[in-house]
């Protein structure tokens, strides 16, 4: 072998070496649920999971139902079978049969994730470094992230949406959460409160969140429903007062929590790798109800086992288009009457068992299911709303 071709063979060989199966764009929810899913298969991927944090604090709680006999990793730190709503005195109760409400709280979702990603040594969690735009050279996908450009042979983008395509969702679901402790037994640890004291006020819509962690102890949220976000330090200021005027004075605040999600956000084309998004960017929050755990681990692992038998990164997929359309005529329904909107969810509610609303909002909902639904709904609000939604989404 001569010089320049032993030359030629070692730049190639080293080019090749640094070049992985796949990064992963974000280490939040979806991204460490797609690294941790790719280590269950036991494939040998080469990935690298580019995230700016420095270090994982217990920033978030995520709840969702699931069924009696499902495995969930890890195990939640609370659950309750029955759930509540209410507006102006009514007050609606399910109790479920094969069907939990349950929370996990992130310290334990880290945790748990970066425990198994640690675990195998052909994935690597770059942190405290900021990924930039994506592009592709040769066939392959080049990112930028800290001054370094990094080479695979598909991305996986769970960043969070630009400000400018937040502003695109018809509404936002924003809440600020108090874990809190009080001196007497005050709550009922069996019942999670879903939706109380539903009420129609000047930013929107809103209602109090309470998951009973003990009879001293809870996650209290004031939830608004609104086109405009709310300032955080006045939905922080609010939540507060409204914990205050529920408990009294006797409450200890001992963390706090605050986010919003956007419901109905326009969504990139549903298309296959090389270069996919996940996460809230890429459909995984259900635009009616701002639920996304679920659906985020059922794609990381479908999309897990795609990729460990060498296809293309899996999009998330809209969950079936007619309960999409549905949603989005839901949407429209509370645009259009949003002093009506406490009774559209208390309807919805009644009509339900607690199995089945559990069915429904976890994306299982069979025909007898949507039936009850549509029946309960106020048809000339919903067949209005379903005339602008079409014409909205032909545009």
């Amino acid at each position: 072998m001569t010089p320049s071709r032993a030359c030629h063979l070692h730049i190639r060989v080293l080019i090749m070496d640094e070049i992985h199966d796949g990064i992963i764009l974000g280490g939040g929810c979806a991204g460490l649920a797609l690294a941790r899913e790719i280590c269950m298969t036991g494939k040998a991927l080469k990935v690298v999971i580019i995230e700016p944090r420095v270090v994982y604090e217990e920033d978030r709680t995520w709840c969702f139902w699931t069924q009696v006999k499902d495995t969930v990793r890890p195990d939640p730190a609370a659950e309750w079978d029955s759930w509540t709503f209410s507006v102006a005195g009514v007050r609606i109760v399910h109790r479920g049969g094969t069907w939990r409400y349950v929370l996990m709280r992130s310290r334990d979702y880290y945790d748990h994730a970066l425990s198994v990603i640690r675990s195998f040594p052909h994935i690597r969690l770059q942190l405290g470094m900021r990924a930039g735009g994506i592009k592709l050279d040769h066939g392959l996908c080049s990112v930028e992230a800290g001054g370094t450009r990094l080479l695979s042979r598909w991305v996986v983008d769970t960043r969070p949406p630009s400000q400018e395509r937040l502003a695109a969702a018809p509404f936002t679901q924003a809440f600020c959460g108090l874990e809190l402790e009080t001196d007497c037994d005050i709550f009922d640890p069996r019942a999670a409160v879903l939706m109380g004291d539903m009420r129609v006020i000047d930013e929107g819509f809103a209602f109090d969140y309470v998951l009973p962690l003990t009879p001293r102890r809870a996650l209290f949220e004031h939830t608004v429903f609104s086109r405009t976000p709310p300032v955080s330090s006045v939905l922080s200021d609010t939540c507060r007062t409204r914990a205050h005027a529920v408990y009294g004075n006797g409450v200890r605040y001992l963390r706090e929590e605050r986010g919003w999600i956007p419901m109905g956000l326009p969504l990139y084309p549903d298309t296959a790798g090389p270069v996919i998004r996940a996460g809230v960017t890429g459909g995984a929050v259900r635009a009616s109800s701002g639920y996304a755990f679920r659906r985020i681990q059922r794609w990381a692992s479908a999309c897990a086992l795609t990729l460990a038998n060498g296809g293309a990164p899996l999009a998330m997929g809209l969950y079936g288009s007619a309960a999409s359309f549905m949603d989005r005529v839901f949407l429209q329904a509370m645009a259009q009457h949003e002093d009506r909107t406490p009774g559209y969810f208390l309807k919805i509610a009644r009509a339900l068992s607690g199995d089945r609303f559990a069915r429904f909002m976890s994306d299982e909902a069979g025909a007898m299911d949507w039936l009850r639904i549509v029946a309960a709904l106020p048809k000339r609000d919903f067949l209005s709303a379903m005339g602008s939604a079409i014409v909205r989404h032909a545009r």
